[in-house]
């Protein structure tokens, strides 16, 4: 298993490249591109105008056309606050489809040991309903816990939403293990590619757990040139690292690019 380089601001190598993502958000323009002769990822972006507000802009990409190409999930606290206020602002289209429901249902299930039945809109927030033997209780989302917060609100943009492509920066934040696993099988049995970012070994582990079809784990490390070097790894080698007692994460640290 050899690794390879590429750098960061889209400097490739020659090889042929397919645009991935190509976002037009007034002036912020935004492409990313995949080469496959070289498994590498690169962005391109109009850095001039970036500003955070514009990035977060971004998070939801529309192609010019109307046509959803993807979702771009950023580790962002004000994020969330949109999402919540773009899931409160269209919880009739959620609840149409039965998404309100669904999310405890089939997602959140095996993950909480509360009886939530489905979450709906009431001054301005978002309720779940909790059943208890001999009363009901309405809970603000916001006081669920910063991971179920983050679980629910994801899964009504994307499932709303319905995009191509996910990309999801720093998953692991505020899920626990159970959490994680049902996050992943959620994804797996969807039609989309997913591209997932982390930095945590218990997201590896819950690969191997889940055992995603088709998933493949990049082991990313950038040097002070901003080159980075990476090793690709099925899950049955991750799994075969994690039986020995090895972090995956440090496989590339002893690596030389190729040149």
């Amino acid at each position: 298993m050899g690794t390879k380089k590429f750098f960061t601001q889209g400097k490739f190598s020659n090889a042929s490249e397919e645009t991935l993502l190509k976002l037009n958000k007034g002036e912020l323009n935004l492409e990313i591109f995949l080469s496959a002769s070289t498994e590498s990822v690169s962005c391109k972006i109009d850095e001039e105008n970036l500003t955070q507000e514009k990035l977060r802009e971004l998070a939801v990409m529309l192609y010019p056309e109307g046509q959803l190409l993807g979702i771009y999930i950023p580790n962002d606290t004000n994020f969330y606050k949109l999402l919540h206020e773009y899931a409160y602002k269209n919880m009739d289209g959620i609840t149409k489809r039965g998404l309100h429901a669904k999310v405890f249902q089939e997602f959140l299930r095996e993950t909480i040991s509360d009886e939530f039945t489905e979450v709906f809109p009431r001054e301005n927030e978002l309720y779940a309903r909790k059943e208890l033997r001999d009363t009901v209780l309405y809970i603000r989302l916001n006081d669920l816990g910063e991971g179920v917060k983050r679980g629910v609100l994801t899964y009504f943009a994307i499932e709303y939403l319905n995009p191509a492509i996910i990309l999801w920066d720093d998953i692991e934040v505020a899920a626990h293990p159970s959490l994680m696993d049902a996050t992943i099988k959620w994804l797996a049995e969807s039609d989309r590619q997913v591209v997932l970012s982390t930095h945590s070994v218990d997201v590896l582990e819950s690969f191997v757990r889940v055992e995603p079809r088709d998933a493949k784990v990049i082991m990313l490390k950038k040097d002070k040139e901003d080159i980075i070097s990476y090793k690709s790894l099925t899950l049955d080698e991750v799994e075969d690292l994690l039986d020995k007692g090895i972090d995956p994460r440090k496989i590339v640290e002893g690596t030389v690019p190729r040149k």
